[in-house]
């Protein structure tokens, strides 16, 4: 096994705290996922990490594909200007998800005695932000960056 060179810096795992209130936060990361909660385990997640803007503050917050709390998701969609049409099937992406901004209401919850901030409303009758720049894709070499043009010489 090869050496883990690591620098230490003498960091405590505290999270940031907020206090509860209305904020701004934008979709720094996501990530898609499998729940294992007791009642909705094997649904799909989407796994987000949030910046509130105003303070630089980290909360995560999870969507979970499941009927009891599936509406979170379309709150989601709504309050960070994703284009989707009703009733039709989409590809809810991280990609898409990254660099979304929206107006939340966050709320502190004491979970396995620790204090957590949560989002407890995902704005629809707020303002819909920009996105802020989109995370650029590295291009694929063997994929044609035209597309397959038969008639192109």
């Amino acid at each position: 096994m090869e050496n883990y060179e690591y620098k230490y810096q003498g960091r405590d795992a505290v999270p940031d705290i907020i206090e509860a209130g209305e904020y701004v936060v934008e979709v720094i990361e996501a990530v898609l996922g499998v729940s294992n909660g007791a009642k909705t385990a094997g649904s799909r997640t989407l796994n987000l990490k949030l910046k509130e803007m105003e303070s630089g503050a980290t909360i995560w917050e999870t969507l979970t594909e499941h009927p009891s709390i599936d509406f979170r998701i379309d709150t989601f969609i709504r309050c960070t200007g994703i284009k989707a049409e009703l009733n039709k099937p989409f590809s809810l992406t991280p990609r898409i998800c990254v660099g979304r901004r929206g107006h939340v209401i966050v709320s502190v919850d004491n979970w396995n005695n620790k204090d957590r901030n949560r989002i407890a409303v995902w704005r629809t009758d707020a303002e819909i932000l920009d996105r802020v720049a989109a995370p650029q894709e590295t291009p694929d070499p063997d994929e044609d960056p035209f597309g397959a043009d038969d008639d192109v010489p």
